[in-house]
């Protein structure tokens, strides 16, 4: 009996540090994707500000 929860444990243990690595994988994932939007908005709107200004001179 005393295998069994052990195995159990050790079962919940890899499951649980799975979960902690696949939420910091996310979380890094996140963050660069989040970053990749920023600076894609950023070029964007600054190609438009100077779509703007050589289309007015």
């Amino acid at each position: 009996m005393a295998q069994f929860l052990f195995r159990s444990d050790w079962t919940l243990a890899a499951r649980g540090n799975a979960l902690v690595k696949l939420h910091k994988f996310q979380c890094y994932f996140g963050r660069s994707k989040w970053l990749v939007g920023v600076a894609s908005i950023r070029l964007s709107s600054s190609q438009a500000g100077h779509d703007y200004l050589d289309n007015r001179g």
